[in-house]
C-alpha cells in the first residue's frame, strides 16, 4: 500500500523555525547551568530545595527564563494560523526580536559576575544573533507580499 503525502503542505515560516530551535535549547542551558551554577546577576541566593524554581524563573547567566520562551512559542503558534492573528503575532515576534537583540548585547558586554567572562559573552552573543535573526526574519514576513493569502490558498486547494 502506497502512502499518499499531502503536497499542500507548506514549512513553516523562518520565524517559526527560528523560534522552535531557540526553544529547544532552553532545557539544556538550565541544566547546565544549574550543574556549573553559572547564576544570573540579578537573581536572589536561593535555599537549595529552591534552586531549580528560581532558575526557571530568573534565568542564569546562558539562558532566560520560562516566561519568555512561553511567549515566543505562543507567538510562533500565532504565525502558523494566518490571517490578522499571523500579522499581530508576526509583529509581536520583531518586538521580541529587538527586545532578546538589546538584551544579548548587554549581556555579551556586561558583568558576568556569576558565570565565567567567556561564557557571559558566548551566551550574549549567541542571544544577540538569535535576536536579531528573528527580528529580521518577522520583518521579512511581515512584508512579503500575500505570505498568509499564499498559505490559505494552498490550504483550500
Amino acid at each position: 500500500m502506497a502512502v499518499h503525502h499531502d503536497d499542500t503542505r507548506r514549512p513553516w515560516p523562518l520565524p517559526v523555525r527560528l523560534v522552535v530551535g531557540f526553544v529547544s535549547l532552553w532545557v539544556p542551558l538550565v541544566s547546565l547551568a544549574l550543574l556549573t551554577g553559572w547564576r544570573d546577576g540579578g537573581m536572589p541566593e536561593a535555599e537549595p530545595d529552591s534552586l531549580l524554581l528560581e532558575y526557571v524563573v530568573s534565568g542564569s547567566a546562558v539562558s532566560g527564563p520560562l516566561t519568555a520562551q512561553l511567549i515566543l512559542s505562543v507567538l510562533a503558534f500565532g504565525v502558523t494560523r494566518g490571517g490578522r492573528l499571523e500579522k499581530v503575532a508576526t509583529s509581536a515576534l520583531v518586538l521580541m526580536g529587538a527586545a532578546i537583540t538589546t538584551q544579548g548585547f548587554l549581556a555579551a558586554v556586561g558583568d558576568h559576575a556569576h558565570a565565567p567572562v567567556l561564557v557571559g559573552q558566548i551566551a550574549g552573543i549567541g542571544f544577540l544573533a538569535f535576536g536579531l535573526s528573528l527580528l529580521v526574519s518577522s520583518v521579512r514576513h511581515l512584508l512579503a507580499p500575500g505570505a498568509s493569502r499564499e498559505r490559505e490558498t494552498v490550504g483550500a486547494r
